[in-house]
């Protein structure tokens, strides 16, 4: 018998660790040098692969590293043959790997792109010459075709690129790229392709299930530049874009992800100098047109992004609603959401242990390791504020048991850092009415006289304007809330009342 009790108490004390485990983000081996803007990339024996990037020293990174789970640490391994940060990485069917262009140095104001292309092959850990672009690009989308070609769509070029008209005559010098190339990756070569209808860089891309290319926002201009919602299909049979159906938000630096069934998710991006997109969409890719679906819960831009076996999406930190002009103002989350299409709804995930934006992320399983998840997302690096750099590494279990237990906590579905009623039964309610538009209303009910007060607070939780306190009769109430002055974003209305409290998404979109 007590043999028994011991066994079970054993048992017991390894549940709870395991499920501790289950609901949070744990460290793992961090990197051997300090990066952000670096992209991350699963190889066929699964470890990670880490390539460039910039360091806290403002310098653009040749330098590259491989994550073995086994271990859970890092390695260094064979460098590119030259530095690059906002550069794009493609894994090809065969097991290697592409990163085509990018910044060479790390100045923000006098940026030097190339046209350069590498290739990494696992089997031997190096690196090869894979030909150049034709133009010389970054903050540009890389997407493999059906053909295991790779569609290189638009960017960035410091020196400008030449347009001219039919004749050859020189028109003007676009900064901004509307021009695409396809590279082959086996000849190493690169051809132009019809340009996009729109130069645009920091936009998105995603392969439809039709073997056409999605692309949709990304902006002209710097910081204080305009933010685009225009949206183009590229078809590669006939070489020609389609405009389709605008976004209803402006996204730069957003997400995009293409689901099983075909429809697309448009989430977070900045859609202003100061504020992040509130909504979410789906496109439906027969009638190509956009349709509103549940607004995450914190808008993002920048985060880390993955899309996970059955059809969930996870979006990991990014930059908030601060100032993006000025770069004394950058404010990180470490919040993280996934989006269930199920369901189409966002759910909460665990926070990681420390804010981060500009981060590299990535999906593996292993087996091999049991203080590790055998399903699991990496997060890598990244910026964690202002002038502040990490080379941490974190680790969430993703498995399929680890998303039911987190859709099933409470706080999944509440907003973070807002204090919730966990009273079921309490006697209040409420809800907005005409979300997006310019008048919307709080439609609220008490189950007896008292006196209630409305609040509309922010996405970080500050309250930005009130409603005076007063006594209210049994029954339903409505209230006009005034959104004049409030910035395009995502916001709570909260009702307070003695007997209890409610809240309601507020969206404002101007």
């Amino acid at each position: 018998m007590r043999r028994f009790i011991l066994v079970f108490a054993a048992v017991l004390f390894c549940t709870t660790t395991v499920f501790s485990q289950l609901l949070s983000w744990q460290y793992t081996g961090p990197l051997n040098e300090t990066r952000w803007l670096a992209n991350l990339a699963l190889l066929p024996n699964g470890t990670v692969l880490a390539t460039g990037g910039q360091n806290q020293n403002v310098q653009a990174l040749a330098s590259c590293e491989i994550y073995n789970p086994s271990t859970g640490t890092w390695t260094e391994t064979a460098p590119m043959s030259i530095p690059r940060q906002t550069h794009t990485i493609t894994n090809l069917p065969d097991g290697r790997i592409v990163v085509t262009g990018g910044q060479i140095n790390g100045d923000y104001d006098s940026p030097l792109e190339t046209n350069s292309i590498e290739i990494f092959d696992p089997a031997t850990n190096t690196w090869s010459d894979g030909g150049t672009m034709k133009t010389a690009r970054q903050s540009h989308t890389a997407t493999l075709l059906d053909d295991s070609t790779i569609l290189i769509t638009g960017g960035y070029n410091a020196q400008g690129e030449v347009t001219t008209d039919s004749s050859g005559a020189y028109i003007q010098t676009n900064y901004f790229l509307s021009s695409c190339e396809i590279y082959n990756p086996y000849t190493r070569t690169s051809v132009y392709v019809a340009p996009m209808h729109l130069g645009r860089h920091d936009h998105s891309a995603a392969l439809l299930n039709t073997g056409e290319v999605l692309v949709e926002g990304g902006r002209i201009g710097g910081s204080d530049g305009t933010y685009l919602n225009e949206a183009e299909i590229y078809n590669p049979v006939n070489n020609t874009w389609r405009v389709i159906a605008p976004m209803a938000q402006a996204r730069t630096i957003g997400c995009l992800t293409t689901f099983s069934d075909g429809t697309v998710l448009a989430s977070g991006g900045r859609n202003s100098p100061n504020s992040c997109a509130p909504g979410s969409e789906i496109l439906n890719p027969a009638t190509e047109t956009w349709s509103n679906t549940d607004p995450m819960k914190q808008p993002v831009h920048w985060p880390a992004n993955v899309l996970l076996p059955f059809n969930n999406f996870i979006t990991m930190g990014g930059l908030t609603d601060a100032d993006f002009i000025s770069s004394n103002n950058i404010v990180g989350t470490a919040t993280c959401e996934w989006y269930d299409r199920f369901d189409e709804a966002w759910y909460y995930a665990p926070k990681m242990n420390q804010a981060r934006c500009k981060h590299g992320a990535v999906y593996l399983h292993q087996e091999n390791n049991l203080s590790l998840p055998f399903d699991l997302i990496m997060v890598a690096g990244g910026l964690t504020g202002d002038q502040t750099y990490t080379s941490s590494c974190e680790v969430l279990d993703v498995g399929a048991n680890a998303l039911a237990s987190y859709k099933a906590n409470l706080n999944s579905q509440q907003p973070l850092g807002i204090p919730q009623s966990l009273d079921k039964a309490a006697p209040v309610s409420l809800t907005v009415l005409g979300n997006s538009g310019s008048t919307p209303v709080a439609l609220f009910s008490l189950d007896k006289n008292e006196f209630a007060r409305l609040e509309v607070i922010n996405s970080s939780g500050i309250v930005v304007s009130e409603y005076a306190n007063q006594t209210y009769s049994q029954g339903v109430h409505s209230q006009s809330l005034d959104i004049s002055n409030l910035p395009t974003g995502a916001y709570f209305v909260r009702l307070i009342a003695p007997s209890g409290s409610a809240f309601g998404k507020l969206l404002v979109v101007k």
